[in-house]
């Protein structure tokens, strides 16, 4: 048992040694074509897209819950919704 685990330990100690290695190499081919330079202003999110796409959302659903609230509103609005139902004058 003490010999397969310090053959996979010197395993393991070669290969992390190999990529360290490989890590100081430097590439000569590699060069710099031009200079990086900060963007003005963010890709993403695009942030007034975001605000523009929630403001009609929002209309949207108000305007949708106010339509189901009316709808699903089944008591009297007027005294002659009232007259007409019951058959009997209103007073206020």
């Amino acid at each position: 048992m003490g010999d397969a685990n310090r053959k996979i330990y010197e395993s393991f100690l070669s290969a992390f040694d190999n990529i360290q290695q490989r890590s100081t190499l430097l590439d000569s081919t590699a060069r710099i074509i031009t200079a990086g330079s900060y963007p003005g202003s963010p890709s993403y999110p695009r942030s007034t897209l975001i605000l523009a796409l929630a403001i009609l959302g929002s209309i949207v659903l108000a305007v949708g819950l106010a339509f189901i609230g009316e709808f699903l509103d089944g008591g009297f609005r007027t005294s002659t919704q009232i007259e007409e139902a019951l058959g009997c004058p209103v007073l206020a």
